[in-house]
């Protein structure tokens, strides 16, 4: 963008403020995360689309945050002047001003708070504490940290380990060693931008007693350094081949290739405004990288993923009684609202990926299953209720897993997003017990999420001869508490036991 004829506080200047190129330098991170997150996901830690957008869009508002921030301070502090052979700033060039950027770094805060809140729902309130140090070091690395020279550090840690551990750890609930070390080698490529910005300035930057490590270590020793962060971290991505990722560990060689040419053009320019040049080709190399890296992990075979992340082999049972042998990539695919949940699932046959319905299908059996999984062997369709609604509809044909049956009654187990109006509130729940009596035909939910939940028989059985049940149900859970609810989901068969009390209690007339 045309830099010149930039009106005061116009939507041009803001735009060149916040400095769309930098932008690759936020989305690279979290993109390799999220394909790493994907080639990793199962039935047990299924991709999730809507924290995969905050986590992205979280990147790029701290990224234009920590624009403005190094925007204000460095006119603030006079590093930008007519020295500066950089591209323009909107403070020190008169487009914007500055109290209207003091108002822009508070609102680009907030809005970056309010992006990152809802990732404590998927990644645990230590979200929290992520999301202030991300706050924190945004503007602590503009004020102080960059004239100590440790803005290279900052950028491994912030633009690698940061973003790539834990979008990886929102999806995954866990971390490997294959993530940690990719996460340095992004740290490392999006560290050459940061490098060629201070080789760039770095007559400037002495002047001013900014001690960079350019400075510190010298032009030549600075070229060193830019070379060297992108060899490593094509060479740290060779992880990828122990963990069945070929194409993520070759691929990069291209990103090599660029890298090592536009370092020669970096040497051979030497100093001056020319370098800006290579500002651009090494954002572009940046990008290129997070692309392959990504292409790569995708690229991993199907049929090799199954077997790897899940063991998942599998036995189905169709309703016609005939019976078909695969490797399941992808359970309950449908996500969404309980309705919908539990009715899919994908599986690999002779090298093709076909999809199941839960009305196709009577039964899913393990033939080798990881004993770390957290599947149960014991898959089969059954009709069941929604729990949310006042009048439990039946939703026809859901998979679930069998727990545990006694002469009363049989109890299920599976996975189901609903939302659900509770006497305290509104409460989402993510695991859902049922139970089908003696005689029924639909499983009844009895328990979700962390607490205890009688809503769905209550309103089931009301007007029937098991209220009475439901009532002696919900005084027992009551008087057990949550030490109760922690014991039935470590031995759902407990609540058959309460039930058979109840029968011995109250004999049929």
């Amino acid at each position: 963008m045309q830099e010149d004829n930039v009106q005061l506080n116009s939507a041009k200047a803001w735009l060149l403020a916040a400095r769309p190129k930098t932008l690759s330098g936020a989305a690279v991170p979290v993109v390799i995360a999220l394909a790493l997150a994907w080639a990793d996901a199962s039935a047990a830690r299924p991709f999730l689309w809507i924290p995969a957008v905050l986590c992205l869009l979280f990147a790029f508002i701290m990224q234009i945050d920590a624009n403005f921030v190094n925007d204000y301070f460095d006119f603030m502090k006079g590093t930008d002047d007519e020295t500066r052979l950089g591209p323009r700033r909107a403070c020190a060039s008169g487009w914007v001003t500055a109290s209207a950027m003091r108002r822009a770094m508070a609102l680009t805060t907030i809005l970056g708070c309010c992006l990152g809140l809802p990732l404590v729902f998927y990644g645990g309130w230590e979200m929290l504490l992520v999301g202030a140090l991300c706050v924190l070091f945004c503007f602590l690395y503009t004020t102080h940290l960059s004239y100590m020279g440790l803005g290279d550090l900052l950028v491994l840690v912030f633009f690698g380990i940061v973003p790539v551990c834990v979008t990886y750890y929102i999806q995954q609930h866990s971390l490997t060693c294959e993530v940690f070390i990719a996460s340095l080698a992004c740290g490392f490529v999006i560290d050459t931008l940061l490098l060629i910005n201070n080789y760039r300035d770095r007559d400037n930057d002495r002047r001013s007693g900014k001690l960079t490590l350019v400075v510190r270590i010298g032009w030549r020793g600075g070229e060193l350094a830019y070379l060297s962060a992108g060899i490593v971290a094509v060479v740290l991505g060779l992880v990828f081949l122990v963990y069945g990722h070929p194409y993520a560990a070759l691929l990069p060689l291209v990103y090599l290739l660029l890298h090592i040419q536009t370092y020669r053009k970096m040497k051979k320019i030497n100093h001056g405004r020319e370098l800006n040049v290579i500002l651009g080709q090494t954002a572009r190399n940046m990008f290129i990288y997070g692309l392959l890296v990504a292409a790569g992990l995708l690229l991993s075979p199907a049929e090799a993923k199954a077997q790897q992340s899940e063991l998942s082999h599998v036995r189905v049972t169709m309703n016609d009684g005939s019976q078909r042998e695969g490797y399941v990539t992808r359970y309950w695919s449908d996500g969404g609202a309980f309705r919908v949940m539990n009715r899919k699932f994908r599986m690999m046959e002779g090298g093709k990926e076909r999809e199941y319905t839960a009305d196709e299908v009577k039964a899913v059996n393990f033939v080798v299953k990881n004993p770390s999984s957290e599947l149960n062997e014991d898959v089969v369709t059954a009709d069941v209720a929604n729990p949310s609604t006042f009048r439990p509809r039946k939703v026809k044909r859901q998979f679930v897993h069998f727990e545990c049956s006694s002469p009363d009654g049989e109890i299920f187990w599976w996975n189901a997003i609903d939302s659900q109006q509770m006497q305290l509130g509104s409460l989402t729940v993510s695991t859902i017990f049922g139970i089908r009596l003696k005689g029924d035909d639909i499983i009844i939910p009895f328990m979700t999420g962390n607490v205890i939940s009688l809503n769905a028989m209550r309103i089931c059985y009301k007007k029937t001869p098991r209220a009475d049940m439901v009532e002696y149900l919900d005084k027992q859970v009551l008087r057990g508490g949550k030490r109760l609810w922690t014991s039935i989901q470590q031995e759902p068969s407990l609540f058959l036991e309460m039930i058979d009390e109840y029968q011995n209690s109250h004999p049929t007339p």
